[in-house]
């Protein structure tokens, strides 16, 4: 896994960065200690990941456990959110 840092620039999500960097969402939160959302020049740890997936709009709970062979609740522990959304980077 590589590491590096990145400037928030204006716009800047953390969904977006996490996608753009196929970093899952909730490693960035934790790993960055986000409370809310980034802000135009915050220097976040970036952890590149070979294995992560972006939730696509046709996905649903049921169908991304049965793709990767967990249980539903193993799901959503695994990407660290009460439910599965579009965009939603997660390591699998």
């Amino acid at each position: 896994m590589k590491n590096f840092f990145y400037r928030v620039n204006k716009g800047d999500t953390a969904l977006l960065i996490s996608q753009v960097f196929s970093m899952p969402t909730i490693r960035l939160i934790e790993r960055n200690n986000l409370v809310s959302e980034v802000e135009e020049g915050d220097l976040l740890i970036i952890e590149k990941c070979d294995s992560a997936y972006v939730v696509k709009p046709t996905d649903t709970k049921k169908s991304l456990a049965k793709k990767f062979n967990v249980c539903e609740s193993e799901l959503l522990e695994i990407a660290g959110f009460p439910y599965i959304f579009s965009g939603l980077v997660i390591e699998i």
